[in-house]
């Protein structure tokens, strides 16, 4: 009867649920001032976390988690709070909006931190691609974690991501079927590789060993049918043999055999000539992938760091791959990553150097490309920029991006028009931190109206507010004497843009042409308002 009464009277519901946010928070703030025993005292037990469903546990889970991070983050201030924000982001999404709006200033107040650690937190996870990010211009930012198209699924549990990112270890012991129980694991002296010659024979596909072949634990080895064809082969073959070269009809059968019995071997890990012949056969595997047109040093740089990393997780990984298709297979992915890393690592860095070297070229030749020019010169307010690092901060952009900024500003300047007072940016930050994407679409009208000023400011003791001149129909009323006494006050070694408007003899300057002529503003100051020498 009162829950119906509480569905068909939305204001009872609203009243209800105001207090019991009042007594939740209040709880929470006592809750949070309880010594370490206190709250375990005060706390849920197991049993009566087991005792919820599935989603009360999960609602009481998300719940905790927000809560003992606030509770970590502000008991050791020194902590990293990254991973908090990207927990307290995911969990402020669970919206119809899809996304937590929350500022950044509550959230450097929830965690006790200061809000650059927080803005450099959430940059950290948008680079690392764990949260998504939407600038609004006027308004709070939009934040929201990136999901798998999979999780949004029906069946996936948590515990299947962890065996995807860290697959099971692989049971102990002796294998149940230990077929190959009956090879002498290495012999006395270890073996080496022949060199590869990729030049001569780019589609080898195997490289035979040297050294003498692994020889069976049977007592009196006699000469079979396969030694008897050796012998009579002769020529080539017998040459391979004296130079002590395996036939590459058995190296790979050598290999398995060398890799068997060191799994069998009472202590594998501790085993130092087995691990070598490991990863020996690592760089075997990986130089027969080796084609042309990679550069050969990130070849042996990735080669190398895949070699290691065998070496570390040897053991398990090759108690998992009983063959050798499924290990060259692992060998094959591990050195194809490692080489794409670094071959993006070098693409990266020419790149930079290119553009640091168009830009050297720039600064020397004082020539800039005609798309940049014309974005530099509709940019509304260019006192004291650079325009070498805006160029540099152009070159970064993509040839969408380049035309998106350029397009912007007929927005970006009506944005300045409407807020007198609102300053400028530099066009190096409007292009490196992408403030052009806010001005994409017309900018929303200043509140109370625009502001067109209040008619222009005479000369006072007091300085004008700045870019009063902007926006203003007043302007042209003034009189000549007017303009004289405010350049003789104000105009002192250099041209106060804020005060007096652009310099004589630049597009937009605002002093009447007769008296530019009479006072001879254009010989007295530079384009750049300095006044000459």
């Amino acid at each position: 009867m009162q829950c119906g009464q509480q569905r068909s009277d939305p204001a009872l519901r609203s009243r209800l649920t105001a207090e019991r946010k009042t007594i939740f928070i209040s709880e929470l703030r006592e809750f949070a001032r309880h010594e370490r025993l206190r709250r375990q005292a005060e706390s849920m037990t197991r049993e009566q976390l087991a005792a919820f469903d599935g989603l009360g546990r999960l609602r009481a889970g998300r719940l905790a988690t927000i809560e003992g991070l606030v509770r970590y983050s502000r008991e050791n201030p020194r902590s990293d709070v990254t991973m908090a924000l990207f927990v307290l982001i995911a969990a402020l999404s669970d919206n119809d909006d899809g996304c937590c709006t929350l500022s950044i200033a509550r959230m450097a107040a929830l965690f006790a931190r200061d809000r650059r650690n927080v803005t450099v937190a959430l940059s950290r996870l948008d680079a690392a691609g764990v949260i998504s990010r939407e600038e609004r211009t006027g308004e709070t930012m939009r934040c929201w974690p990136v999901v798998h198209r999979s999780f949004g699924q029906a069946g996936p549990q948590p515990i299947w991501l962890v065996d995807a990112h860290s697959p099971p270890s692989v049971k102990r012991g002796r294998p149940a079927k230990t077929p190959d129980d009956n090879i002498t694991p290495f012999s006395a002296k270890p073996l080496t590789s022949a060199s590869p010659h990729f030049d001569n024979t780019p589609d080898v596909d195997v490289i035979p060993f040297r050294g003498k072949p692994l020889t069976s634990t049977s007592p009196n080895p006699t000469k079979g049918e396969d030694d008897e064809e050796e012998g009579e082969r002769g020529g080539s073959d017998a040459s391979a043999s004296q130079e002590g070269d395996v036939p590459a009809s058995s190296w790979e059968e050598r290999l398995e055999t060398a890799r068997c019995a060191w799994l069998n071997s009472p202590d594998a890990r501790s085993d130092v000539r087995a691990r070598h012949e490991t990863v020996r056969f690592v760089r075997q595997q990986i130089a027969i992938r080796t084609t042309g047109g990679r550069v050969p040093e990130l070849c042996n740089q990735a080669m190398h760091e895949a070699g290691c990393d065998l070496l570390s997780r040897a053991p398990g990984l090759a108690g998992a791959s009983r063959t050798n298709e499924r290990f060259r297979s692992y060998l094959g992915r591990v050195f194809e990553t490692r080489l794409s890393r670094l071959e993006e690592a070098q693409r990266e860095r020419s790149a930079h150097e290119a553009i640091a070297s168009e830009v050297v070229v720039a600064r020397r030749s004082h020539t800039y490309p005609e798309a940049f020019e014309a974005f530099w010169s509709a940019y509304p307010d260019r006192t004291n920029n650079s325009k070498p690092k805006a160029l540099e901060a152009w070159k970064r952009l993509t040839l969408e991006q380049q035309n998106q900024a350029t397009v912007s500003l007929s927005n970006f300047a009506q944005f300045l028009r409407d807020r007198p007072d609102h300053p400028c940016i530099h066009a190096e930050r409007y292009l490196k931190h992408h403030r052009f994407e806010g001005f994409l679409a017309a900018p929303p009208p200043p509140k109370g109206g625009r502001d067109a000023g209040s008619g222009p400011h005479p000369p006072a003791s007091q300085r004008p507010r700045p870019y009063w001149w902007r926006n203003n129909p007043n302007v042209k009323h003034l009189t000549p004497e007017r303009w004289r006494k405010a350049i003789n006050e104000w105009a002192n070694g250099t041209w106060p843009v804020d005060v007096l408007g652009p310099v004589p003899g630049t597009e937009g300057c605002l002093i009447p042409e007769d008296l530019i002529q009479e006072m001879r503003l254009t010989d007295v100051y530079t384009e750049k308002g300095i006044k000459r020498a």
